[in-house]
């Protein structure tokens, strides 16, 4: 039997839901004979397992948090960041803290911290927004997640002083 998925059906899934499948595929994974081909989408779904998936709301309220206030500036401009086009566009530490004006890497910490602590109060889930992969030195965001941060970005970019915001 084969069930085909799209993004945004896995963004419909409750999280829990998605969870258990991405695990379930991983397990499945490594049934696969030796000789076998793996399809790119299996393992993607190892690599993204047990991100956060934000749906375009939940995407637009997470960006809404951090938009307001000059201390919170860092945090938005790190969320734009891991809103990149392609896994070869994927930030590493050098460059986020380039792009935070930080004189060490260590401090991506608090800003790590503070997307944790929002994406928390938002799903009312566990699950990390990022994850860093050794292989590639980068963080690394699930696709869907970062379409939708990609598209609130994209409509904060295009409106205007006097449209209304985007979360009215």
């Amino acid at each position: 039997m084969q069930l085909t998925l799209t993004e945004s059906d896995l963004a419909a899934m409750p999280t829990a839901l998605r969870q258990d499948l991405l695990a379930y595929l991983a397990t499945r994974r490594k049934a696969v004979p030796a000789g076998a081909r793996r399809r790119r989408g299996d393992i993607a779904a190892v690599v993204y397992e047990g991100l956060a998936v934000l749906d375009r709301s939940q995407a637009i309220a997470l960006v809404r948090e951090v938009s307001f206030g000059r201390e919170l500036k860092g945090v938005h401009d790190l969320l734009e960041a891991l809103s990149y086009e392609t896994d070869g566009d994927a930030p590493g530490r050098d460059r986020l803290a380039r792009l935070l004006q930080l004189d060490d890497a260590r401090h991506l910490r608090r800003y790590f911290a503070a997307v944790k602590r929002l994406l928390g109060r938002l799903t009312h889930d566990a699950a990390p927004l990022m994850r860093y992969s050794r292989h590639t030195r980068s963080y690394l965001v699930h696709p869907i997640t970062r379409a939708n941060l990609r598209e609130v970005f994209a409509r904060l970019a295009r409106s205007g002083e006097g449209e209304e915001p985007l979360w009215a």
